[in-house]
């Protein structure tokens, strides 16, 4: 049966290259995303008896997470200086604009994130989520605003002379200006988050020199989306975060992926080694080659496996995250929820 499984896996990959190959001689990317493999497992304990279900599933090719819109429209006017700009609120925030200028227009952010890539440059990111549903991530680039994450229905993106929104669903590309779209295959690949890029930013997780902004980044990604739904925000817990990153540590050094280590230690028993007594919990992982937080979000989001449960359940009140980079330039990951007694 395992030569099987392996013959068609190859036939599969083989394939995707093929595919893949096209793509890249037509000069739009990847036909079939590779994408990073997520894991969930569910784990209940109703009495102080501690009997535990478990379900695992195992990794899941099928997910799909960054939609591009690769369709650029020359500029028919010329656009007047500081055209490119994203509308929040009624209130406008050029691409190359300082922190200083953003936070005098838009007030003070709820959380600044500060990254290093391994090539030098400081990434900033200044999060808005007094609302979690109008969550915007203004990122700067050694200062300069490059990067707009946010699932703001009514946020409006404007290069001066077409206009973008999440409701609209259309595309800009104007000279510096780009969108990337995050679509939810659970509703018919309607638009709920985007990502704009100014003068071609973009990033991986693996290029940063830790990957502590990365796991709070996810944090409020998360419960933007659990107001898309309805679901109350999430509390963050440093030692359920502790939990899974030793875990991911684990994982990514003895080179394995699975909720349950060689040793036979289950979710349950990580967060009881950490103290800490649960009614519920789940624990989403993840194993990635590229990417970056916002990617990792959307492939749990966008998982048929149970991920995008655990992600929206309001079962839990508390979360952990973290990221880890193992040696060979992989992404290991996961996410604990848990609910007290």
């Amino acid at each position: 049966m395992d030569s099987v499984i392996k013959f068609f896996s190859a036939m599969i990959l083989s394939f995707v290259v093929f595919i893949n190959s096209i793509g890249s001689f037509l000069g739009i990317g990847d036909l079939i995303p590779t994408e990073p493999e997520v894991s969930t497992t569910a784990v209940i304990e109703e009495s102080t008896t501690e009997t535990v279900e478990i379900t695992t599933t195992k990794p899941s090719e099928e997910t799909t997470t960054e939609h591009v819109v690769t369709t650029t429209l020359a500029p028919q006017n010329p656009v007047e200086k500081e055209a490119q700009r994203v509308v929040v609120n009624g209130r406008y925030v050029c691409f190359g604009w300082s922190e200083q200028e953003i936070t005098d227009t838009l007030g003070a952010a709820t959380e600044t994130v500060c990254e290093m890539k391994k090539d030098g440059k400081s990434i900033t990111s200044l999060v808005y989520a007094s609302d979690y549903s109008e969550l915007a991530v203004f990122q700067l680039v050694d200062g300069v605003f490059s990067g707009f994450y946010t699932i703001d229905n009514d946020a409006i993106v404007t290069d001066g002379t077409n206009e973008y929104s999440i409701a609209s669903s259309g595309a800009v590309s104007q000279s510096k200006l780009s969108i990337k779209e995050y679509k939810d295959s659970h509703q018919d690949n309607i638009v709920y988050a985007i990502y704009v890029s100014y003068n071609g930013f973009s990033f991986k997780s693996k290029d940063l020199t830790n990957q502590d902004g990365q796991a709070t980044l996810n944090f409020h990604v998360v419960n933007g989306l659990r107001a898309i739904h309805g679901s109350p925000a999430l509390e963050y817990c440093d030692v359920a975060e502790t939990a899974i990153r030793l875990f991911s540590e684990d994982m990514a050094a003895r080179g394995f992926y699975d909720h349950v280590s060689p040793e036979g230690e289950t979710v349950a028993d990580r967060l009881h080694a950490q103290g800490i007594n649960f009614k519920a919990c789940a624990e989403n992982i993840l194993k990635a080659s590229s990417g970056n937080t916002f990617a990792y979000a959307d492939a749990w989001y966008n998982s048929h496996d149970g991920h995008r449960e655990g992600m929206l359940s309001t079962d839990y009140d508390f979360v952990g995250i973290a990221f880890v980079i193992a040696d060979d330039g992989s992404t290991y990951g996961g996410q604990n929820f848990y609910r007290n007694f």
